[in-house]
């Protein structure tokens, strides 16, 4: 396999707003694209590039950025999930640079309720303004 051009993207969460923290290009081999045929109803998170219709061409399951957290409670220090009010997350992930690609999409399911709904779009950029905002990276040597 050889390196393709891709983009180091850096997510940062507060509650239910996410914000572009920063876009690197490199050049990376990466993991093939986790299946494209999402059902209707799915839960979990994943982000997603997307062509004009909405369709998508490439997607990376990712931690559920609007989950249940696992904290340490008690004396015994066992761990419990519970509700954060004000999530506050840094998601980081890779993704290839697509011809087709125009947007970039985090979609997750809100499993702060009593029951989870299915994911929905969480957050939205275009690629073009994604794109204008990166930087070059130095060659990361095999590493994430």
């Amino acid at each position: 396999m050889s390196a393709q051009k891709a983009l180091r993207i850096v997510l940062t969460q507060e509650g239910s707003s996410f914000r572009l923290e920063s876009a690197t290009r490199i050049d990376k081999v990466l993991q093939p694209s986790e299946p494209l045929e999402a059902s209707d109803g799915e839960f979990g998170a994943w982000v997603a590039l997307e062509d004009g219709s909405g369709r998508q061409l490439f997607r990376r399951d990712v931690s559920n950025p609007l989950d249940l957290r696992e904290i340490f409670t008690g004396e015994r220090q066992e761990m419990r999930r519970v509700r954060i009010e004000e999530p506050q997350a840094v998601i980081s992930f890779l993704m290839p640079l697509l011809d087709d690609a125009k947007t970039l999409t985090v979609h997750a399911s809100d499993a702060r309720g009593k029951t989870a709904p299915p994911a929905d779009a969480v957050f939205k950029i275009e690629l073009r303004k994604l794109l204008a905002r990166s930087k070059e990276g130095r060659p990361s040597h095999g590493r994430q």
